[in-house]
């Protein structure tokens, strides 16, 4: 669901959660909990009396688009997280240094924050378990979709990639192109493989030199982050 889904921009610039009510109204005093500020810290940055801070946080006001962009920016967080919290999703699946995709323990799987923008019914967060790797604990999230796909955008970029039912069949599932993911790479002869990113080397014998049809999904990484940070940075 998109932002403009969620939200409505209603008059006088005032950005309003559908079926707004105190619980999804304004999260700001959670957020400078969280930033370990004060409303009079929040109130000297903005130049701003304190008695509209404290009104924001006590729910008793609605904060301006405006003014939740200024905020964002002091709390280096995108400003709709000021009227709706960052999404969670569990975190079930990880790659080791063979870039195969394997499932966590169930007491190892975990909630982890998402940016909201990306998160949907179909998409999946599976984390780099790599040590002593410069990857290690980072979470590469994707969009799996329940019918064939191939995206033309994978080309050169981290796929999430599956095998087709008679690719499974020629090459045996043990070295077919299952549950991988790595750097989609099209060769000279019209051909793909799927790299293995810290290696150079095709993530199993049979990622490399299939066509379109052995494959079911090729799908780019919608985006990566570390969520170990105390500043999340978002890349695409």
């Amino acid at each position: 669901m998109t932002i403009e889904n969620k939200f409505k921009v209603i008059k006088n610039n005032i950005v309003s959660a559908d079926n707004h009510d105190k619980k999804t109204m304004a999260l700001l005093k959670k957020l400078l909990i969280e930033k370990d500020m004060t409303q009079q810290d929040l109130a000297r940055l903005l130049q701003r009396d304190k008695t509209t801070i404290s009104r924001w946080s006590n729910d008793s006001r609605e904060i301006h688009w405006d003014n939740a962009v200024a905020i964002a920016k002091i709390l280096n967080i995108h400003p709709v997280e000021i009227y709706q919290p960052r999404s969670q999703i569990v975190l079930r699946w990880y790659v080791n240094s063979s870039y195969n995709v394997k499932m966590y323990d169930k007491e190892d799987q975990h909630k982890i924050t998402i940016p909201f923008e990306y998160h949907n019914e179909n998409v999946r967060a599976i984390q780099a378990n790599i040590p002593g790797s410069h990857v290690d604990g980072e979470v590469y999230l994707f969009d799996i979709p329940k019918v064939k796909k191939w995206s033309s955008g994978a080309l050169g970029k981290y796929c999430y990639c599956t095998a087709s039912k008679s690719y499974k069949k020629k090459i045996g599932k043990k070295n077919d192109v299952s549950d991988v993911i790595g750097i989609l790479k099209a060769n000279s002869d019209y051909t793909f493989s799927v790299i293995n990113p810290l290696t150079g080397d095709p993530v199993k014998p049979g990622c490399h030199k299939f066509t379109e049809d052995d494959l079911e999904i090729a799908v780019p990484v919608k985006v990566k982050f570390n969520p170990q940070l105390l500043q999340q940075k978002y890349t695409t």
